[in-house]
This record gives C-alpha cells, structure tokens and sequence, in this order.
C-alpha cells in the first residue's frame, strides 16, 4: 500500500476506536451480504468486512455504485482521507519534515491558500467536517492530533 493509504487506515483506526458499540453494529448491520470487488480484495487482506465497507463509502464521490457514508467512522474515513494529503504537504514543507511541528496555525494558513496544495480538494474537506458535525478548526485539531500520532 502507499504511504497515504497506509496513513489512512491508521487515522481511521485511532479515531473508529472512539466510536460507540452502536455505531459499530449499525455499520455492521449495513454491510452487504454480497460485498463488492473492492471489499472482497479487502477482506481477502484480512481487512473485516465493516472496516472494508467503511472503506468503501469514502471512495462513494467518485463511484456512484458505492455505499454513501453514514455512520461516525465512514464520515470520520471521509474527512480524514483529502486532509491527510493536506497535512502531508504542509509537514514536507517544514525543514524537520516531521509531524510533531504540525499546528492549526499552520493548517488553517495552508487551507486559504488554494495555490498550496493545489490537488488537495477544499470542497471535500469542509464536507468532511459537516460530515461529522464540527467546524474546521476542530477538524484541523483533532487531525493535526491524530496525523502527529502516526506519523513521526
């Protein structure tokens, strides 16, 4: 896997280990029997059937025959993914290049530049904190938090 998947799947596990028994059974209960390509080449990776449909549902914008995110950890996976790329690049820019010299300061900065980062979608980012109920900032705050525990 690349570096920002891999990245992704680890944001997703320290956030989803914050999500309620019941939004974990309702993501399981929505998972379908017959699971579609993508997640059945996750599954066969050793990835559960809910992390493989919570996977899925990020990817929704671009293929419209996925699952559209929902339940707390498919929405935190859909905001984690487009700011994951943004944090990266921001750190790449840092003489350290390490993570642990991230600050929102420094996000929200980056953010209104639209020609920082150019690739990185602003749209969907902002969709991923209504997604989640939060304004940016908290986005930024608990992503900054969550990509400095992961990365080095």
């Amino acid at each position: 896997t690349s570096s920002g998947t891999a990245r992704q799947y680890g944001m997703l596990k320290i956030r989803s280990a914050a999500a309620s028994d019941a939004d974990k059974k309702a993501v399981s209960a929505s998972v379908p029997q017959t699971p579609s390509v993508p997640a059945e080449l996750l599954q066969e990776a050793g990835v559960s059937p809910m992390v493989a449909h919570v996977i899925e549902t990020h990817n929704s914008d671009n293929n419209p025959a996925l699952p559209k995110p929902q339940h707390q950890m498919e929405c935190v996976l859909w905001a984690c993914d487009e700011l994951s790329g943004l944090l990266g690049a921001i750190v790449r820019m840092y003489p350290s290049k390490s993570a642990q010299d991230l600050n929102l300061k420094s996000v929200k900065k980056k953010f209104k530049d639209k020609r920082f980062a150019a690739g990185c979608d602003r749209d969907n980012i902002a969709r991923g904190a209504e997604l989640n109920h939060v304004d940016l900032d908290t986005l930024f705050a608990d992503m900054v938090e969550a990509y400095q525990a992961t990365n080095d």
